[in-house]
């Protein structure tokens, strides 16, 4: 049984992914090409793919905005069209993770790179074979490498 606390989302640790960075324009730039992951984070931002995009929509629209975002490689010319920005209204940290006993779909971000949903999401998601490039984390004391 998974613990009834908001999750980290983080991509899988064992494929290259894309790394990008926000232009002044809004769009944002690939500066490391790699796998199209489920989700991306940039500097100040989060992106989810279109089924996952889909997914939460449907799930927790009043929980979150999603805008359709331009993630572009300049140089090459190439895009990667079916991303969204996900801004989710609410936010979380650490310290009130432990308060936390989640029942029913919801999400939530900490900063304006961290995604966590709730235990109930993440079953919704994990039906889903695109669900394999994502990974949950439930202690905030690995929010922090995430990354890693």
């Amino acid at each position: 049984m998974r613990e009834r606390v908001p999750q980290l989302v983080a991509q899988s640790k064992f494929t290259q992914w894309l790394e990008i960075v926000r232009l002044n324009d809004g769009r944002f730039h690939v500066i490391r090409r790699g796998a199209a992951p489920m989700f991306l984070c940039a500097s100040d931002s989060m992106l989810v793919s279109g089924p996952f995009a889909d997914l939460l929509r449907e799930r927790c629209a009043s929980s979150a905005d999603f805008v359709p975002a331009a993630v572009v490689q300049i140089a090459t010319g190439e895009s990667w069209p079916s991303y969204f920005e996900c801004r989710p209204h609410h936010e979380i940290t650490p310290e009130e993770w432990r308060n936390h006993n989640i029942v029913g779909d919801r999400l939530w971000h900490w900063g304006s790179t961290s995604l966590l949903v709730s235990p109930d999401l993440i079953d919704q998601i994990e039906t889903h074979t695109w669900s394999a490039s994502l990974r949950f984390l439930p202690e905030p004391d690995v929010w922090y490498y995430a990354g890693e």
